[in-house]
């Protein structure tokens, strides 16, 4: 690990896009990976907030509609040719 991968709070709030008070309450309430040093300082490591950044998949609505659709056929047995699947 290279000491630029290290990060105060205030690399760490600009890197996210924070405000310094933000990124403090969410170590306050556990909801960011972060360090505490022996005195006592909190630190962040670069690749486990770019982790955190991109920890939750936001679907499209037309991908969830799809799956929708399909999961609809699937139950209900009824008999959609692929073609006509795809086109949903």
């Amino acid at each position: 690990m290279i000491d630029n991968d290290i990060m105060n709070y205030k690399e760490a709030a600009e890197y996210l896009g924070y405000s310094v008070g933000t990124l403090r309450q969410k170590v306050f309430y556990k909801k960011i990976p972060c360090y505490r040093s022996m005195n006592g300082r909190i630190y962040f490591l670069k690749n486990e907030l770019r982790d955190w950044l991109l920890c939750v998949k936001i679907t499209p609505d037309s991908e969830v509609l799809r799956s929708a659709m399909l999961d609809t056929v699937r139950d209900t047995g009824n008999k959609m040719r692929g073609k006509e699947i795809a086109q949903i």
